[in-house]
């Protein structure tokens, strides 16, 4: 299933989105609303030598508004797809939640 270009994924989906996205896509940092603990890194180390150091030295994130990603234009096409996060870069086209999407969409008219 080739994609329809709808937007249904960046609009209806929150997309959890890590700093190797915000490091790789700065544009992110600006729009993404942290849901981890804003004071501190991403997360930490386990045991051995390093145990208690940050993994990353920012928080996780989420991508999500009313409207939907921020990233998407009025076209339905993705401004930053070249570096757009790594959840969407594995969104299956044709998966189960693209279409149950669809469905939804369909049965409601929008």
């Amino acid at each position: 299933m080739d994609c329809q270009k709808c937007g249904l994924c960046c609009r209806k989906l929150i997309l959890k989105i890590g700093c190797h996205d915000i490091v790789r896509e700065p544009r992110l940092a600006a729009v993404a609303k942290p849901f981890r603990d804003t004071e501190g890194p991403c997360g930490s180390i386990v045991g051995g030598a390093y145990d208690g150091l940050p993994i990353h030295e920012y928080p996780c994130h989420l991508l999500t508004t009313v409207d939907g990603c921020p990233m998407l234009g009025p076209d339905n096409l993705c401004t930053i797809y070249p570096t757009r996060p790594n959840v969407c870069v594995g969104f299956p086209v044709g998966g189960t939640q693209c279409r149950a999407l669809r469905a939804a969409a369909e049965e409601t008219g929008s």
